[in-house]
């Protein structure tokens, strides 16, 4: 994972998105970050999605 550790603007999701067609909005990026995380909740990953409040999102991978 080439951002593991590092904090990814929301601005910066909601553009990679937003290249799918439509523009998206801050809600439909929380909520497809919240189905990602209990998407990854049963399979043990070692991987979290943390909210950095107001700034984004980043991945931590626990070894």
């Amino acid at each position: 994972m080439r951002d593991a550790g590092r904090v990814v603007l929301k601005r910066k999701l909601e553009q990679a998105l937003s290249e799918f067609g439509e523009e998206v909005s801050h809600n439909a990026l929380e909520l497809a970050v919240s189905r990602l995380r209990k998407r990854l909740l049963p399979y043990e990953t070692g991987i979290d999605l943390v909210t950095v409040r107001g700034v984004g999102y980043m991945v931590q991978v626990s070894p």
